[in-house]
Order: structure tokens, then C-alpha cells, then sequence
């Protein structure tokens, strides 16, 4: 069993998801208590274009398995290939983002290497013999168990996002080495075929990873009304969120729930429209960057949490602000319609 600690890279546009520079951090944070070393590992069909972002982060190595049926995530490919590795290095830890495709990947991958595995984790710390402590939520966040691993294999989890500090880049002083490792895969195998990619709206991102939400509650009065929290969501490029009023009533999907008994957020933005501020919804919106509040009752808790308060009904409200949104991008079109003529001259 080798002394290192490995962080599983996703990546876009030639770029690490955020979760993932948040392990990062707290995977250094690790290696420095123990004296270990913290090493990437990136999977797909063209990882070179997240090399230069990876060595940012201050790993020792980056392993690299690129192979043509990796080019898109397909379960029986992506554990094969896992399994494969893992076997080859086995490093201490392997920690992966709380993505949906890791959601997937990571137990399977733990049945097929007989060793465990725990998901959305929120908190680590050293036990005995290098054996690491694993804290998560149960019961809907009303409780957190911690558990370790004692398999004598390579220990697995998933790491929740908005949970620990992004690890900051620095520039690179020494040469990080790459390992291409070499994998067999064969199309035979793989039981699954992906047929074409649809982007989804930021309406339907995630809540856990989004960067922008609008959320809606019992102010909207009616699934018609909360059309409205859609109209301003898509005119910022926000995802859609709700109390739990809105999701009781049949306005919005269950997954859309931000709360105690739903999803905890951390955008940059958060606009809160027609939401009291009760305690269980707050809870799941304390880490927001900035907190808008539009309500009606001025005397409403939510306004005392929120950066900006607008009091006013927010059927009102919200068509004024799409207005404004409106003209600031075509004002911003303009610009830039103007900038490029300008430089063909």
C-alpha cells in the first residue's frame, strides 16, 4: 500500500469542477498531518487539456489513463478502468467529487475491489494505523455517523461539494510529472452506449454545485405564479430553487427543496423570493455568498439574513427586475457588437 493520497479529477472545458479543487484542499490539508503526498488522477479521451490546470493545484504526480471508450462516461468502462489502476498503484486514499457520475461509480467500484467506500462526506480525520475517520449526514442532516475502513485496501469516498474552501493556484516551481498507464478496454464489455450528450439548463442544474439560485416559496400562491421565479432564473442563467412550501403544494419537484429536509447551498447569489425565512430553509442557505430577499412583509425573518432586501410583492417585483436584466444584456450586446467593429477597423 503505497503512502498517497489520490483525488479522482472531473473536469470541462480543459478545467477541474470546482468540488474537485475543494478536495484538493483538504487532501493537502491531510497529507501535511501524516506526511503523505497528494496525486491526481484523470480519466477520459483527451486529458492533456487539463493537465496545465491540475499542475496549478500542487500535486506531486498526475496519473493519466486516456483511452477512446472513456471519451464519455459509461459505468462498465469507467470501474474497469478504475479497478484496473487501482490495483496497479493501490495508493491509500482515493477521494472523488459527489457528482452524479462518482454517485455511481464509486460504490460499484468498491464491490468490485472488496473494500468500502462512504459517500457525500463532510468532514476527515486520522484514526489509528492510517486509517482514515469519514463523517456524513443521515436522517436528512438531523445526525452525522462517522465511519473508517479496516479492509487493508485502497479507501473510497465521495466528497460533498461547498463543504471545505477551494484550494488556491500557485505557480508551479518544479516539473509535475505525468504517468500515462496503460489500460485494456474492450467495447465487448461495456453493456451501455452513449448515443449523444444534451446539455442541461442552468434551471436544472444541480443545487449543490449551482452558482447562481432563485428560489421561490409560499409568496408565489400558485404554480402559475411561480412561473415568475422560472422567468427570472433563466434571464440571470440561475438554477431554480424552493421552500418546502412550494414543493408540498406540487409547484416544483422534491429535488428542487433547499433546507433541512432538502439540499444545502452555497451559491455566489442567492435570490429568495416570497420566502418567510423559517429556520428549516435557512439553514440550507447560511453559506451563500450574497442573500437577495424579496417579500412583502417587511417584518420577515428572512430579511435578517439577507445582504438586500427589496419589500414588495414579488409578482410585482420580479417582472421589473427581468426588465432590467433585459436591457443590461442588450446594452452589454451593443457594446460589444461596437468593440468588434471597431477593431475591424
Amino acid at each position: 500500500m503505497r503512502d498517497e493520497i489520490w483525488v479522482f479529477i472531473e473536469y470541462q472545458d480543459g478545467e477541474m469542477i470546482e468540488n474537485c479543487k475543494e478536495i484538493l484542499y483538504e487532501a493537502h490539508r491531510l497529507a501535511r498531518i501524516k506526511g503523505k503526498t497528494v496525486h491526481a488522477l484523470v480519466m477520459g479521451k483527451k486529458v492533456k487539456e487539463v493537465y496545465e490546470d491540475i499542475k496549478r493545484y500542487g500535486v506531486v504526480t498526475i496519473y493519466s489513463v486516456e483511452h477512446s471508450l472513456l471519451a464519455t462516461y459509461t459505468t462498465d468502462a469507467y470501474v474497469a478502468a478504475l479497478e484496473s489502476v487501482l490495483t496497479m498503484y493501490r495508493p491509500l486514499l482515493l477521494f472523488m467529487p459527489s457528482t452524479t457520475n462518482c454517485r455511481d461509480l464509486a460504490p460499484r467500484l468498491a464491490a468490485r475491489m472488496k473494500t468500502g467506500v462512504v459517500t457525500d462526506c463532510v468532514k476527515f480525520t486520522w484514526g489509528s494505523d492510517d486509517v482514515l475517520l469519514m463523517t456524513k449526514f443521515i436522517y436528512n442532516r438531523k445526525a452525522h455517523c462517522t465511519f473508517d475502513s479496516h479492509t487493508g485496501r485502497t479507501q473510497l469516498a465521495t466528497v460533498l461539494p461547498k463543504v471545505f474552501p477551494p484550494a488556491l493556484p500557485k505557480q508551479c516551481e518544479e516539473e509535475v510529472p505525468v504517468y500515462n498507464v496503460p489500460i485494456r478496454l474492450n467495447s465487448s464489455d461495456i453493456r451501455t452506449q452513449v448515443l449523444g450528450v444534451i446539455e442541461a439548463e442552468a434551471s436544472s442544474v444541480d443545487l449543490s454545485e449551482a452558482g447562481m439560485i432563485v428560489a421561490g416559496g409560499r409568496g408565489a400562491k400558485s404554480k402559475e405564479g411561480f412561473m415568475l421565479i422560472h422567468e427570472l432564473a433563466y434571464a440571470l442563467g440561475a438554477s431554480v430553487g424552493a421552500s418546502r412550501v412550494a414543493t408540498d403544494e406540487g409547484w416544483v419537484p422534491f429535488e428542487r427543496q433547499i433546507g433541512q429536509t432538502g439540499k444545502v447551498v452555497a451559491p455566489k447569489l442567492y435570490i429568495a423570493c416570497g420566502i418567510s425565512g423559517a429556520i428549516h430553509h435557512t439553514m440550507g442557505i447560511k453559506d451563500s455568498g450574497t442573500i437577495i430577499a424579496i417579500n412583502y412583509d417587511k417584518s420577515a425573518a428572512i430579511f435578517g439574513l439577507s445582504d438586500i432586501g427589496l419589500v414588495g410583492d414579488m409578482h410585482e417585483v420580479i417582472p421589473l427586475l427581468i426588465q432590467k436584466i433585459q436591457k443590461y444584456k442588450e446594452e452589454q450586446k451593443t457594446v460589444a457588437q461596437q468593440r468588434e467593429v471597431a477593431e475591424i477597423r
